[in-house]
């Protein structure tokens, strides 16, 4: 969190600066457990952002 400055880094690659609230896996645990700790695996989003993350996720696994 500290490390986006506590902020949203997909509003912020769009020119926003909108408060993160949700800390996500960029590579999720279930396709790689080894990343769970992994500080580059982790980026901090607003709850529009993580949602829709999680979203595609579960699509992509559901058409695997």
């Amino acid at each position: 969190m500290v490390r986006d400055n506590f902020l949203c880094v997909e509003c912020k690659k769009l020119g926003f600066d909108v408060q993160g609230e949700e800390v996500d896996h960029i590579i999720e645990l279930s396709d790689d457990v080894t990343k769970a700790f992994d500080l580059d695996n982790l980026q901090y989003l607003c709850y529009k952002h993580h949602s829709i993350k999680t979203q595609i996720e579960r699509d992509k696994r559901n058409n695997r």
